[in-house]
């Protein structure tokens, strides 16, 4: 993650898409661990992250990502957002694990 932060602008840009890509096909793979990890650090990554989850099919959402966003942005506005949408239309865990993470905002 370190090497990613320290590249420039340009460069994390053109890594960004691949990363997303990744990220979306797999919510709880490495991809989108090391996504919630750089977009902690950069509000650029987290702008395109959370745009990505606004488009994300619900299908795809996964209760421990829930989780994870709900701890790892509660003060961001968007994940209120995303998780109110997860937890009226996930499955079983997806909706449990959205409720949890919007009980830590």
């Amino acid at each position: 993650m370190e090497d990613t932060l320290a590249l420039d602008d340009a460069a994390r840009a053109e890594l960004l898409p691949a990363l997303l890509d990744a990220a979306q096909q797999n919510l709880d793979g490495a991809a989108a661990k090391s996504l919630r990890d750089l977009a902690k650090a950069r509000t650029d990554i987290a702008t395109a992250m959370f745009a990505m989850l606004a488009k994300l099919p619900v299908t795809k959402a996964t209760g421990n990502f829930a989780l994870d966003l709900g701890t790892d942005f509660r003060h961001d506005a968007r994940t209120k957002t995303v998780l109110g949408i997860w937890a009226e239309k996930g499955n079983a865990d997806v909706k449990r694990q959205a409720r949890r993470g919007l009980q830590k905002i």
